[in-house]
């Protein structure tokens, strides 16, 4: 699946074109979240929004480090334009705008504070990252919430 989305932007370098990383933003995000929407509904989670503060930590680092890995993926620099964009339009999939915003400033505060559910969902989310682009499918967010 990886691929297909890959090849419907090409390997261009999109942190120098705003054009290209709202488009490019657009298609990653709605793979992402259709991703991560599989994995709330094997956690048995019908509803992403009533996650407990804990738990939406540790997503708001997954959904971070995932989205800079699929990012990377085609070029875009870690932590760059594009993965930034990716991360909040998959906010937005889920919690609409408003609570987009709000999340992504809750994101970039907790890079700096380093909470351990948000430091383990960094890395969960970057090795299921990896591992969507390698092999298909993967469970970490999933697993994570079922606990």
């Amino acid at each position: 699946m990886w691929e297909w989305v890959k090849g419907m932007v090409g390997r261009k370098k999109f942190d120098d074109d705003p054009g290209k990383v709202i488009e490019a933003g657009g298609v990653f995000s709605k793979g992402i979240a259709a991703q991560l929407l599989i994995q709330f509904t094997g956690a048995g989670l019908d509803d992403p929004t009533s996650l407990a503060e804990d738990k939406l930590k540790f997503f708001c680092g997954y959904v971070a480090a995932f989205s800079d890995v699929m990012s990377q993926s085609v070029n875009g620099q870690a932590g760059g334009n594009l993965s930034q964009t990716v991360t909040v339009r998959v906010f937005q999939e889920f919690f609409g705008t408003e609570r987009a915003r709000n999340l992504m400033q809750m994101t970039f505060e907790w890079m700096a504070t380093d909470p351990p559910a948000f430091v383990e969902g960094m890395s969960t989310g970057g090795r299921d990252g990896n591992e969507f682009i390698s092999r298909g499918m993967p469970n970490g967010l999933a697993n994570y919430l079922r606990s």
